[in-house]
């Protein structure tokens, strides 16, 4: 006891010493501060200030410097950035009076520069008083510091001086672990390796190195007999020398030795090390050394929050997790928690997976999220995760149960509890990725239901069959088996039932979109909500959709799509509620299935280019991945509406690619149905599967609608029968035989004698007239392939109606009643509430939410119309006058009217390829599809050309064309039954002397010719193909059939011409055939030059009119060898 009093009475004195001397430092580091301090043993790099600003205690350092010896002092300094000045002083506390302020303590300094290293030299002084002592190092910016000083910039360091005799002499110090251990030191410890620690009695080893330094200025020898280590005590045999020290040890320099410990028994093992040396007063070096042997085995620990929870535990907290907090009902909350194994033996979990269990009034409330691992090795752990899902209001209470090995604690339990509110304003699942689609068919998914009796008054239910109640409520779900409903027998009038979705994150959404489908038969039906919260639930203050009574007339009836755009919400986190409010009776079971929320990109192609306010678009060359033959389940928008698709297996329209069914080579979708009588869907249950259409949830729009169609089987007429082509739903309240769209023939009751129609929604029979529509009525006819285009006018005040870009209305009915229908569900081939009755292929169907602008040919609409025109052959506007056709970006591509006469006559028949990538315009062939005929045979559509070749459709045509190149053609329209054309040209014209006679030749061409135009870059060389049959009154007696080609209208002398071979076409007419690379512009005709045989020579004078000598023929590439 008195030694331990002595020892801390030696530490207090030593620790009050040191503290004596005055504080000094750099107010700022942030520039430069010292680097590093090099002396003697020292070599010490640092950071700045490490004890505090401008300041370092590094007096746990030192080094012995001896008395009348030189010594050289390095500094170097840290800059951070720009080199500044730096003043450096050091003093050493020579007499160790606490203080720097004694003659020749100040041993270095320096003045400022930017220098980096600096150093100085000194010589203790003879007198210096043996032991330790402080050594000041300062730096400052441009100035010499004082030893009490604090500055500005800079930093300063002490560190431990141990001033030694000049006599050499050797000096012992023992370190383990780093730590110096003191001579005699009685009191083992793990911080410097003289405690061994637990060690396995059976099986266990511990080697402890220990390193033996010489800080004197002499030799220090080992002078025991080898190994110099000496090991004594109560437990001597557990230890052992397993490396040995070397002997001597020269000054400032070490060896180590090692012992091993390997307990012979359990309990604390203890021996003495003993070193004989040379040191005169550390001779011989002892301390003591233990070790624990022990029997290994677990020690389990669980902790929550880094908090230990005690086995048994029985009050639960928020600071170890046990207590969860509050949620709202249905929601939940996980809470994480360690099992440590603190023992040295596995640690196992020998309950059954997942080794948690969960007992007490509330256990259900409670399960593992996580499951931990075991075994869990010693000194490891393993996590496992609780969630508390709140039950009901109030405190819920469970015991937590975790059986394993360890001996004392098994099972470990302790009490966990959580508090059930209501779920407001929380997020308990949120849902990051699109498409979200739930059909309810494994229950309710991320869909909580509300608190009964307190936010409202029953429950949302799922069912996969009829409802209980008879006479309401859906027959089947709309997708899958199952949906979900509110079961009105039981609650009263007015009571109602709340169901709210996950949390759905808009952010980084572009054109987010909410569909749900509704089921309200009953003539009891409340009152349905969707309605929208912006504070994950607390408030629900937008109504996307309120309907109140009945809708559907049967359980048989189609489900009605809700579907929101919910863009105004992107960048926020949203919540959904449904909430039926049952109706005065029994009869009010409303039901919804198939929720989705899907994103979609802004259009970057359009129908020529045009994106701007694009919905839906329709094209049979995009969005099916199908073959000739096929089904077509869904044709997929390449717009911002929903695909079309099929309602009931069994109605699909049919995919067409093939020569007899493509127009101008490009693919279509037929639909088959009866057009000459019509039946109503009395119960919309649009499942008559002897019928073929599609339907859409959302995006069609009435402002602006193409459609380009043919009629299949029968000629449209007023009174050909009946053709419901594209229908949207102007009222989602109601079912009703609603039109709002485009139909043929005897389309609509309010008028009569309509060819083509647009009608807007319903009418009333009791009601003369009443109802909106815009028609073409009369005695016009169509057989053929057509764009129809109905759109708002300027004002907005009623509709238009177009065919092929002409102005085909001739009768407004009830004006009064016009308005639009904006973003509704629709159907190709049938209405809401008629069976489908359209015959037709339709390739492309095209709506806008808005008018499209047309102030001149260049704009918005007839960019449209000529990209329509050009994939499909169409002659826009009446054949023979035409209009101008542009490309995306509005430049014209053929100008109907150029000013000069004989050049804007060529507007019959207008056709052509071409490429225009912001309208996915790809045209590798064509030919108009104009059709007429004269009874010797067709007189229009008669001449196709193809790029490098004409291939039976346009996707097998392999070839490719730069964006924005065109190759058009149309014809001046000439009766194909004129007289021929016949040139007679004399080739000896000019030609000096004169021959007499001449050298007549002849061509005989066919009345008609065709104007060709390249627009916007080289076309390579296409095919050109012409009906044999339209060569009829040039036809070669030799068949010799020829294409003339001439820059101007006028065929003469300089024309060119090619060769045409016979064959037949794709649809096996019989043709002739020729190649040739268009350049700017050209016209063409056909026909054939009779064989004229004159003998004549060409002489070579080798000179030429201008004096040269470079006279030559060039016969370019029209010499066959073979032949």
């Amino acid at each position: 006891i008195w030694k331990y009093f002595v020892l801390l009475g030696i530490l207090f004195s030593f620790n009050f010493g040191f503290s004596q001397y005055c504080s000094s430092n750099g107010n700022n580091t942030s520039d430069e501060y010292i680097g590093r301090v090099q002396l003697n043993t020292i070599d010490n790099s640092s950071g700045a200030g490490t004890t505090s600003t401008g300041y370092s205690n590094f007096t746990g350092i030192s080094t012995s410097l001896m008395r009348s010896t030189g010594y050289t002092i390095t500094i170097t300094p840290t800059w951070t950035g720009s080199h500044y000045p730096e003043a450096y002083r050091v003093w050493i506390d020579y007499n160790q009076d606490n203080d720097f302020a004694d003659s020749g303590e100040q041993v270095v300094s320096i003045a400022a520069s930017t220098t980096t290293p600096v150093s100085g030299s000194f010589t203790v002084p003879s007198g210096a008083t043996l032991g330790n002592t402080r050594m000041r190092v300062s730096m400052k910016y441009n100035g010499y510091p004082s030893y009490c000083e604090t500055f500005s910039y800079g930093e300063v360091e002490d560190y431990t001086i141990n001033i030694i005799s000049a006599t050499p002499s050797p000096e012992i110090n023992i370190i383990g672990n780093g730590l110096s251990i003191s001579d005699g030191d009685t009191s083992p410890n793990i911080s410097d390796d003289t405690d061994f620690g637990d060690v396995d009695v059976s099986s266990g080893t511990a080697t402890h190195t220990f390193t033996i330094q010489n800080t004197g200025t002499a030799n220090l020898n080992l002078t025991g007999s080898s190994p110099y280590v000496t090991i004594s005590g109560s437990n001597a045999a557990d230890f052992t020398l397993t490396a040995t020290p070397s002997t001597p040890v020269s000054s400032s320099n070490s060896t180590t030795f090692d012992i091993t410990f390997n307990p012979s028994a359990t309990g604390t093992r203890t021996a003495s090390l003993s070193i004989a040396n040379n040191d005169s007063d550390e001779n011989p070096y002892t301390f003591d050394i233990q070790g624990n042997g022990i029997v290994p085995s677990p020690e389990m620990d669980v902790q929550g929050n880094s908090v230990s929870i005690a086995d048994g535990d029985n009050s639960p907290s928020t600071s170890d997790n046990t207590d969860f907090g509050s949620t709202g009902i249905g929601t939940s909350i996980v809470r994480t928690f360690t099992i440590y194994n603190t023992g040295n033996a596995d640690l196992n979990l020998t309950g059954s997976s997942p080794y948690i269990s969960f007992s007490g009034a509330n256990a259900s409330d409670f399960s593992v999220s996580v499951i931990p691992n075991t075994p869990v090795s010693a000194n490891h752990s393993t996590i496992f995760k609780i969630k508390f899902t709140a039950g009901g209001l109030g405190t819920r209470n469970a015991t937590l149960s975790i059986a394993n090995n360890d001996s004392n604690e098994n099972p470990y339990n302790f009490s966990v509890r959580g508090t059930g509110t209501l779920a407001t304003g929380i997020c308990t699942t949120t849902i990051n990725s699109y498409p979200y689609t739930e059909s309810f068919e494994s229950g309710f998914g991320g869909w909580t239901q509300d608190v009964n009796g307190v936010t409202d008054n029953f429950n949302w239910s799922r069912l996969n069959w009829i409802t209980p109640t008879s006479n309401t409520g859906p027959n089947s779900a709309k997708n899958g088996n199952y949906f979900i409903f509110t079961e009105s027998d039981g609650p009263s009038t007015g009571n109602y039932a709340n169901l709210q979705s996950p949390c759905f994150n808009l952010t980084g959404l572009t054109n987010p979109r909410l569909t749900l489908f509704q089921h309200m038969y009953g003539s009891n039906m409340g009152t349905l909500k969707v309605e929208l919260s912006t504070d994950n639930g607390t408030n629900y203050s937008s109504v996307l959709f309120s309907q109140s009574g009945e809708i559907q007339n049967s359980g048989n009836s189609s489900w009605i799509p809700i579907s929101v755009d919910l863009s105004p919400y992107v960048g926020q986190t949203v919540k959904i509620r449904l909430q039926g409010i049952r109706g005065s009776g029994s009869r009010s079971d409303m039901a919804i299935d198939y929720v989705t929320l899907t994103d979609r990109a802004d259009p970057i192609y359009a129908p020529g280019g045009v994106v701007s306010d694009l919905s839906l678009w329709l094209k049979a060359n995009d969005g099916l991945g199908l073959s000739d033959g096929q089904s077509v389940t869904n044709w997929q928008d390449q717009g911002l509406a929903s695909d079309a698709k099929v309602h009931t297996s069994g109605q699909e329209p049919t995919y067409r690619d093939n020569v007899n069914k493509n127009i101008n080579f490009n693919p279509v979708i037929e639909f088959d149905n009866t057009y000459s009588s019509f039946s109503i869907d009395s119960d919309y249950s649009h499942n008559n599967t002897s019928t073929e259409f599609l339907t859409g949830d959302y995006g069609y729009y009435t402002e602006d609608i193409f459609i380009v169609i043919i009629p299949d089987n029968t000629n449209i007429t007023s009174s050909f029968g009946f053709m419901d082509v594209i229908c949207g739903d102007s009222h989602l309240d109601t079912n009703a035989t609603d039109t709002t769209g485009i139909g043929f023939g005897d389309f609509t009751g309010r008028i009569s004698n309509e060819v083509i129609c647009y009608a807007h929604d319903t009418y009333q029979t009791s009601e003369s007239g009443d109802g909106y529509a815009v028609a073409q009525t009369g005695s016009a006819s169509y057989d053929n392939v057509g764009i129809i285009n109905t759109r708002n006018n300027n004002a907005n005040t009623q509709q238009e109606l177009y065919y092929n870009a002409n102005n085909i209305e001739t009768l407004q009915n009830d004006v009064a009643e016009y308005m639009n229908t904006d973003d509704t569900r629709y159907w190709i081939g049938r209405s809401e509430g008629w069976e489908a009755t359209t015959n037709a292929r339709i390739p492309e169907v095209i709506s806008y939410k808005t008018r499209k602008n047309d102030s001149d040919l260049t704009q918005e609409r007839n960019r449209i119309q000529s990209y329509l025109a050009l994939k499909y052959g169409i002659t826009l506007g009446t054949n023979g006058t035409s209009q101008d056709y542009v490309n995306s970006d509005g430049t014209v591509i053929w100008d109907a009217d150029n000013g000069t006469p004989s050049e804007s006559v060529f507007n019959n028949d207008i056709a052509g390829i071409g490429r225009d990538d912001a309208s996915e315009l790809y045209q590798k062939q064509s030919r108009s599809v104009n059709n007429a005929s004269d009874g010797t045979g067709r007189t229009q559509g008669i001449l196709t050309m193809g790029l490098s070749q004409v291939y039976n459709t346009n996707n097998l045509n392999p070839n490719t064309l730069n964006d924005k190149e065109f190759l058009i053609w149309g014809n001046d329209g000439i009766n194909l039954n004129n007289p021929a054309v016949v040139v007679d040209v004399d080739m000896s014209t000019n030609i000096t002397p004169t021959i007499a006679g001449g050298s007549w030749v002849q061509f005989n061409g066919i009345a008609r010719t065709w104007k060709v135009v390249e627009v916007g870059g080289d076309i390579p060389s296409v095919e050109v193909q012409v009906l044999k049959n339209a060569i009829r009154t040039a036809t070669p007696p030799d068949g010799r059939y020829l294409m003339f080609i001439s820059d101007t209208p006028n065929f003469d002398p300089t024309a060119d011409y090619r060769v045409m071979t016979e064959t037949t076409n794709e649809l096996g007419e019989a043709i002739v055939s020729t190649d040739y690379d268009f350049d700017g512009t050209k016209y063409i005709t056909f026909g054939w030059a009779p064989e004229r045989i004159y003998t004549r020579s060409i002489k070579f004078t080798g000179a030429t009119a201008d004096g040269g000598n470079n006279d030559y023929i060039d016969m370019e590439d029209a010499l066959d060898l073979n032949s």
